[in-house]
């Protein structure tokens, strides 16, 4: 099933999928946006700023890739992001910082004029701690990867194999320039991308970060860790 680089006027709609992929998962959906039940229309909005700003850092860091339908309408039915971790930043081109920061402007004052109401602000500062954490474990020959920070399929696309699709994507890519491949797999995911390939599961991610239970819904954990190594690079 054909898979392309996303362009920026396809940033919105795949942001209301992504809404729609995770609404009801453990942590981007009850843990992150435990009032989307009030706001239904608002958990798109923590998406839609995310891919800004990847797409804005240009594909050198980051690549927003979308399936979809081999058809005549094209249409989108999953969406992945890959964010290059590097052990050496790449300097960035004087028209990427200007575009980055312009980004960053936008989302920011986007955000007091169209507020995402359906999202819990302590959560989002508990994610970013578990995110710091899994960055720690990118040492060594870890330390340059690309790493899957998001990947979604159409509630109504799902069983076709889309996100195994996505998923080889960014493994063609790392084969490409050396590199492995790294994933947080949230609850319950393990088995999935264990069979997309990757192959060793580091720790949960944790690290005292998140409740047991919350006000926001119960998670058991941050997610797992993984990696695939590409030892034959």
């Amino acid at each position: 099933m054909p898979v392309r680089e996303a362009v920026n006027n396809e940033l919105l709609p795949v942001s209301h999928m992504l809404a729609r992929a995770f609404i009801d998962r453990p942590k981007l959906g009850e843990f992150l946006h435990p009032y989307r039940d009030k706001y239904p229309n608002d958990m798109y909005l923590y998406f839609l700023r995310k891919l800004r700003e990847a797409y804005a850092r240009g594909p050198v860091d980051n690549l927003i890739l979308v399936s979809f339908e081999d058809d005549e309408k094209g249409t989108i039915t999953g969406t992945a992001l890959w964010h290059r971790k590097r052990s050496k930043p790449v300097p960035r081109t004087l028209t990427t910082a200007a575009y980055t920061r312009a980004t960053d402007y936008y989302n920011y004052v986007e955000s007091f004029l169209w507020p995402n109401r359906a999202i819990e602000p302590s959560s989002e500062k508990q994610i970013n701690q578990l995110h710091a954490i899994a960055d720690g474990q990118h040492t060594g020959s870890r330390a340059d990867v690309w790493h899957l920070d998001l990947l979604a399929v159409d509630p109504a696309c799902g069983g076709k194999g889309y996100g195994r699709d996505l998923v080889a994507w960014g493994f063609t890519q790392a084969k490409k320039d050396g590199v492995g491949c790294s994933v947080i797999a949230g609850p319950g995911r393990n088995t999935f991308y264990r069979n997309c390939g990757f192959e060793h599961e580091v720790d949960y991610v944790d690290g005292g970060c998140m409740p047991s239970s919350s006000a926001a819904g119960r998670i058991s954990d941050g997610g797992t860790l993984m990696f695939w190594d590409n030892v034959e690079s």
